[in-house]
């Protein structure tokens, strides 16, 4: 059985307040967490599954395909050296550490403090541009709506020094020195790219939703309105796709969207101390 720092990645992951579950993996995504699953203790296996699928979900083919190759050189590392059958774990010599955390530390308080920025800038956009709303229809004891367009995306965690905290306890290795590359690393974002996204969502929500009215109000007879749990059903039907074009832009855009933190801690180089 693998022994991983998975607790960790848990921790990491539940301070980030994605909200994603199991069930809107990709086919690829949910087989990378089912085998995550299979070498973990069942007891923990419920939490790691709801913690997991937000880092999964972040994830394209082949950044499942590095992150498992990854995850399972780990496990097996951990496990100790078959051929030798020195099961005592490696432990790094004097200033090891320091050289390590010198590498990245400061990659991870740029990478908080740009997806910190991100979401900031998200959420502002997402107001001014979606303002008009809400799109209801409403009368005594009944309501119908069009949902809000709320996307989804892994947020930055509370604090730089927490992701230090969490991210070094995780995955900065702790058995010797190491050299990382962490060229792939996001410490900026496409604004003008992040803007076009929510401005054509929300352009295409607000039609969705002023259909939705036009079509609703002249239908309401007596405080009542006659079909309206179906027209309610095929306007949110109608905004669905745009929510999930939203999301993919804005998984794609985030700094940290591709994972390139994780996987260049996890692919460090051992280096002579």
């Amino acid at each position: 059985m693998f022994r991983t720092p998975v607790i960790f990645l848990v921790l990491c992951l539940a301070v980030a307040g994605a909200d994603i579950s199991a069930n809107e993996l990709k086919p690829f995504q949910a087989e990378a967490l089912e085998r995550v699953l299979a070498s973990s203790d069942p007891e923990s296996r419920e939490l790691m599954r709801a913690q997991m699928a937000p880092l999964l979900s972040m994830m394209d083919e082949a950044q499942v395909r590095q992150f498992m190759a990854s995850y399972e050189a780990t496990g097996e590392d951990l496990e100790g050296d078959g051929e030798s059958g020195d099961d005592t774990p490696r432990v790094a010599g004097p200033g090891d550490l320091e050289h390590n955390q010198a590498q990245w530390e400061p990659v991870v308080r740029s990478s908080w403090t740009a997806q910190k920025s991100f979401d900031d800038h998200v959420d502002v956009q997402m107001a001014v541009a979606c303002a008009g709303g809400p799109y209801a229809v409403f009368g005594s004891g009944w309501r119908y709506e069009l949902y809000p367009l709320s996307p989804n995306w892994p947020r930055a965690s509370n604090s730089a020094d927490l992701d230090v905290q969490i991210i070094g306890g995780s995955y900065a290795p702790s058995d010797g020195r190491y050299d990382f590359d962490f060229s792939e690393v996001k410490t900026d974002f496409d604004r003008a790219a992040v803007d076009r996204a929510i401005e054509e969502a929300c352009g295409a929500y607000r039609g969705i939703g002023e259909r939705f009215l036009a079509t609703a109000r002249p239908k309401v007879v007596n405080d009542d309105l006659p079909g309206g749990m179906d027209l309610e059903g095929a306007a949110n039907a109608e905004a669905a796709p745009v929510r999930a074009r939203l999301e993919e832009a804005l998984k794609t855009l985030a700094p940290a969207g591709n994972g390139a933190l994780f996987t260049a801690l996890l692919n460090g180089k051992r280096t002579a101390s």
